[in-house]
């Protein structure tokens, strides 16, 4: 407790987060997981924290490793910032390993202003991009596995550009001219959301746009 607010700090060997464990404690100004060992966080353990201004953990990998189990869940969804290394996170990349991207797992971030995809992405999580309202790139390295996706929709909310608008790239060159690949038969909701595409060309093979 200090002068500026209360700071949590979970220290190694916690896994678990219970639910509404810090609930509209309003007075919480930063949150710091010491470990990487936190992996689950459950029903609105973090929900109302009106005043959190820093979310602290070891890396971007650690977080991905957590799972969240409501959007009250998050310590980020009211704008607070993450932090690694003293500094506040505004670009991400995904682990190669990784080809999914939970529930809630970015909701509010609003420092978030770049987000590189593994191009072997298969689906993303309801509302995970939800409040992400300065993200205004994002690299999916391959348009075409990209376009065949269908987790996507208005009611989960979890396009990226759901909260904003942004340029869309692939392995680091942007994209102003979208070709939709031939092999693609179906565009899913919300696929190409918020995009900043000048030109589209449709492929031969699309039968269908959700």
């Amino acid at each position: 407790n200090t002068s500026n607010g209360v700071e949590v700090t979970f220290s190694e060997n916690v896994t678990s987060i219970p639910a509404a464990m810090l609930l509209d404690i309003a007075n919480i100004k930063k949150i710091t997981f010491t470990s990487e060992d936190v992996t689950y966080v459950n029903l609105g353990a973090f929900s109302g924290l009106s005043n959190l201004q820093e979310v602290v953990i070891p890396s971007t990998d650690a977080w991905f490793k957590m799972s969240f189990a409501s959007a009250g869940a998050n310590p980020l969804q009211n704008g607070a910032d993450l932090i690694v290394n003293g500094s506040a996170v505004t670009e991400i990349s995904m682990p190669n390993d990784l080809t999914t991207i939970g529930n809630y797992q970015f909701e509010g971030m609003a420092s978030l202003t770049s987000f590189t995809f593994n191009p072997a992405l298969t689906s993303v999580g309801e509302g995970a991009f939800r409040g992400c309202i300065n993200l205004t790139k994002i690299d999916v390295g391959n348009v075409e596995n990209w376009a065949k996706l269908t987790s996507f929709s208005e009611t989960k909310q979890n396009a990226p550009f759901n909260s904003s608008q942004g340029d869309l790239y692939e392995n680091g060159k942007i994209v102003k001219e979208l070709v939709i690949p031939n092999s693609v038969e179906t565009i899913g909701s919300c696929t190409f959301m918020n995009m900043k595409i000048e030109t589209l060309r449709f492929g031969t093979g699309l039968t269908s746009i959700s």
